[in-house]
């Protein structure tokens, strides 16, 4: 028998796993008149089970994706 030799393999990379009916819908809209400090409102939705979250936004970007890994990181980014 030969020696085994990894110089021919290929590299191994992670196999990304996507469950079938696990989708999300994400929407920011505004701005809107000014209330009690918001302008902003981000809207996600889960599809399959009909969940609907919506958040009241001060500012556009950071607020946003601030609340969405703190409250469905696992959901949205980890399948």
């Amino acid at each position: 028998m030969g020696n085994m030799s990894h110089r021919g393999e290929m590299p191994q990379q992670p196999i990304l796993e996507i469950e079938l009916f696990d989708v999300w819908g994400i929407d920011f809209m505004g701005p809107f008149p000014l209330y009690d400090g918001h302008l902003y409102i981000l809207l996600a939705v889960e599809y399959v089970s009909s969940g609907l979250k919506l958040y009241n936004m001060r500012r556009t970007m950071h607020d946003s994706q601030q609340i969405l890994e703190k409250e469905h990181h696992h959901a949205i980014w980890e399948t």
